[in-house]
C-alpha cells in the first residue's frame, strides 16, 4: 500500500510537470513604486518596549491582546484623507540580510503587533527556540487611501531601526532528550534506550533530529514489535500520564 501511494504521488507530480510544459508562463506581475510624500513630520519612539525586559509574547497571546512595540510621538503635516500605515520589518540580523514584514495596528499613538505574527517572523529568521531572542526591526511609513499609497520620506527612509528583546510565543515543546520504550523492555520506562541528538550544537528547536539504533529479533517481529518515543520529562516522572 505504501509503494502504491508513493507511486501515485510521483505520477501525479509528473503529470503536473507535463501540464506546465504545455501551458505558456503568465507574465510577471509588476507593481508601480509608491509615490513619495516628504512633507509629513513623523517621529517614533521605542520607549521601554523590549529594552530592559523582553516583550513577552506568551503573555499577550494568553490575554488575547496585541503586543505594543512602538510609540508615535509626533505626526504633523500628514494628509487628512490618508491613513498612516507602519509595517514592521523583522530582520535576520542587524543588516537585514533577510527580512519579513509584520502587519501592525495603530491605536492611540501606539503601534502593536499580533503575538503569533511576530513569533512566526522570529522563528523564520532568527531561531525557533522559545528562549529570549534579540530581534532587529525597522519601520517604514506609508500614507494609504484606498488603492493610493505614498511612502513617507523616500524609498530608503525608516523612521525607527531598533533592537528588541523578545520571548516568542511558545506553542509546542521540544525536549533535549528522548527515549525508546516498548515491548523489548516490557514497557519499563527506566530501561528505555536513549536517542542521540544528530546535531548537539545550538538550540534543540532549530535542529530537533534524534536517532537510535536497535535490533529486532525474528521472534519479536513475529509477535509484533511495539514501541513509543518518550520524552525525558516522562521518564523522570516515572508516569505514562
Amino acid at each position: 500500500m505504501k509503494k502504491f501511494a508513493l507511486f501515485c504521488g510521483i505520477a501525479l507530480s509528473l503529470g503536473f510537470v507535463a501540464c506546465d510544459d504545455e501551458l505558456p508562463n503568465p507574465p510577471v506581475q509588476e507593481y508601480p513604486q509608491p509615490e513619495i510624500f516628504d512633507a509629513a513630520g513623523l517621529t517614533l519612539s521605542q520607549g521601554d518596549y523590549g529594552v530592559t525586559n523582553p516583550i513577552n509574547l506568551n503573555e499577550y497571546a494568553e490575554k488575547g491582546e496585541l503586543a505594543p512595540v512602538m510609540n508615535i510621538t509626533e505626526l504633523t503635516n500628514f494628509p487628512d484623507t490618508y491613513t498612516l500605515v507602519l509595517p514592521m520589518e523583522v530582520g535576520s540580523d542587524a543588516d537585514f540580510t533577510k527580512s519579513v514584514t509584520v502587519e501592525t495596528v495603530i491605536a492611540d499613538n501606539v503601534v502593536s503587533v499580533a503575538p503569533a505574527s511576530f513569533t512566526d517572523a522570529v522563528r523564520e529568521l532568527v531561531s525557533k527556540s522559545p528562549a529570549e531572542q534579540t530581534v532587529h526591526c525597522r519601520f517604514p511609513a506609508y500614507a494609504v487611501n484606498g488603492n493610493a499609497t505614498m511612502r513617507l520620506g523616500g524609498l530608503d527612509k525608516y523612521y525607527a531601526t531598533v533592537e528588541y528583546k523578545v520571548l516568542p510565543y511558545q506553542t509546542y515543546t521540544v525536549e533535549d532528550e528522548y527515549f525508546l520504550v516498548g515491548s523489548f523492555c516490557n514497557w519499563d520506562i527506566n530501561k528505555g534506550m536513549k536517542f542521540s541528538r544528530l546535531n548537539p550544537n545550538g538550540s534543540v528547536y532549530d535542529t530537533p533530529e534524534f536517532t537510535v539504533k536497535f535490533d529486532v529479533t525474528a521472534q519479536q517481529a513475529a509477535e509484533g514489535f511495539q514501541y513509543k518515543v518518550v520524552p525525558a520529562s516522562t521518564v523522570a516522572a516515572g508516569d505514562w500520564n
